[in-house]
């Protein structure tokens, strides 16, 4: 069935590196779509939390060339998902810190990870009151992009659409909390 396809897609969720084989279950996904690229057009897609994830991922790619799972600890980047993913290096206790934008790791980590993101100071900025802005040594709610403020969002299928603010927010935007943490930083450093 899948050979016969004019153009198939493979959907998956965080549940693919979540359980049990955690990174060989991307490995075995990816080759799989490898493979049926040698009979028709097959694409594997991921399909994750709230916010932009589909633009996060293409963002990542633009920069690293990986689309998540990307660690820049020597200087480029390397992709291993299920080693390199947000909630393997919190389960492995690996964070310090951390700077969440518009996700909601509290909600759908394994128990190990939600622990030890609880324990460690993490900034959050969300539109939404959720699990992990309540939890959050410092917590932003921000406009939400698209609807109070402008910019380019990214649908499922990869296709870019700049949207417009359809009313305004009293909350700032992303970009205007961290360039004024950007700021913040910078002057604390000299």
């Amino acid at each position: 069935m899948t050979k016969a396809a004019k153009f198939g897609v493979i959907l998956f969720g965080m549940g693919l590196t979540l359980t049990p084989g955690k990174h060989l279950n991307s490995e075995a996904l990816l080759c799989l779509v490898r493979d049926m690229n040698a009979f028709t057009r097959f694409v594997a897609k991921p399909m994750r939390g709230h916010g932009n994830v589909t633009g996060a991922d293409n963002v990542v790619t633009w920069q690293t060339g990986y689309p998540f799972g990307v660690n820049m600890s020597r200087g480029y980047p390397r992709f291993n998902p299920g080693e390199y993913t947000t909630s393997d290096t919190l389960a492995r206790r690996e964070a310090d810190a951390a700077l969440l934008i518009a996700c909601d790791p509290m909600a759908n980590f394994s128990q190990p990870a939600r622990e030890w993101l609880k324990s460690i100071p993490y900034i959050a900025l969300d539109p939404k009151d959720t699990p992990t802005t309540r939890s959050a040594t410092v917590a932003f709610t921000t406009a939400t992009y698209g609807i109070n403020t402008p910019g380019t969002v990214y649908r499922m299928d990869d296709v870019p659409i700049y949207l417009r603010p359809a009313f305004p927010s009293s909350h700032p935007s992303d970009f205007d909390v961290l360039s004024a943490i950007q700021r913040r930083v910078a002057e604390l450093g000299r």
